[in-house]
């Protein structure tokens, strides 16, 4: 028997991540990643939505982490980058038998370094 982790709120399973290799993913949450050129915030936000149906444990970790490096989020790419965080603490919780409030914790402290980093680099300039 397989088990298999929602892709989003309405569509698709993929099948659950390795704990190895989920553990690697996690840990890489904290590294900025190149930020994609968009037209507008407008054409940013749809290419986003549009990704959100990340199909491997690996683009939902690139998703995550190319939206908690941009400077400028609006309410809903905040919502979209809360309901990524979301979906990966969910397997993050069945992996490593936590609650989804630990888990969902651990997830977005492990996307802050980012911001910390921005922070002091910002300060340095």
């Amino acid at each position: 028997m397989k088990t298999m982790v929602p892709i989003n709120s309405i569509k698709g399973l993929r099948l659950l991540s390795d704990k190895v290799v989920f553990n690697s993913e996690l840990q890489s949450l904290h590294n900025p990643v190149m930020q994609g050129f968009y037209g507008s915030k407008k054409d940013r936000i749809l290419k986003f939505k549009e990704r959100s149906d990340a199909n491997s444990l690996q683009d939902l970790t690139h998703l995550i982490r190319e939206l908690n490096t941009l400077g400028d989020r609006g309410s809903i790419e905040n919502k979209l980058l809360s309901d990524l965080q979301g979906f990966f603490a969910k397997e993050y919780a069945y992996l490593f038998d936590l609650t989804q409030d630990q888990a969902y914790t651990t997830v977005v402290q492990k996307c802050k370094v980012i911001e910390v980093n921005k922070d002091d680099k910002e300060k340095m300039s």
